[in-house]
């Protein structure tokens, strides 16, 4: 179809819209878009996990609230870290709040 782009991925999706939204104001002499949407960007279950890091819950007990492996919150942390460009709980906590996935 003419006019229609395929993408594969979500973060293919996420990187293609900003990098055409800042594009666009760039054009328009507009201020740029620092970021798309972060929340848009985690899975459901990432966001439930960053929540609870949000609230001090540590990785075993985020497993036992979610019914998953101290391993896999790990796994999700990892995601979680890469995605919003962060290294570490302090920074979670804040993109948490930026995002009304915790209140203080």
């Amino acid at each position: 179809m003419k006019g229609i782009i395929l993408v594969e991925n979500l973060d293919e999706t996420r990187d293609w819209l900003e990098n055409l939204l800042n594009r666009a104001f760039d054009a328009a002499s507009i201020t740029s878009v620092s970021n798309v949407d972060k929340a848009f960007t985690l899975t459901a279950r990432e966001r439930e996990v960053l929540t609870l890091i949000a609230k001090g819950i540590n990785r075993n007990e985020v497993a036992r609230l979610l019914g998953i492996s101290p391993h896999t919150v790990g796994g999700y942390t990892k995601d979680i870290y890469r995605k919003l460009n962060i290294n570490t709980r302090a920074e979670a906590t804040i993109e948490a709040l930026r995002m009304g996935l915790a209140t203080i």
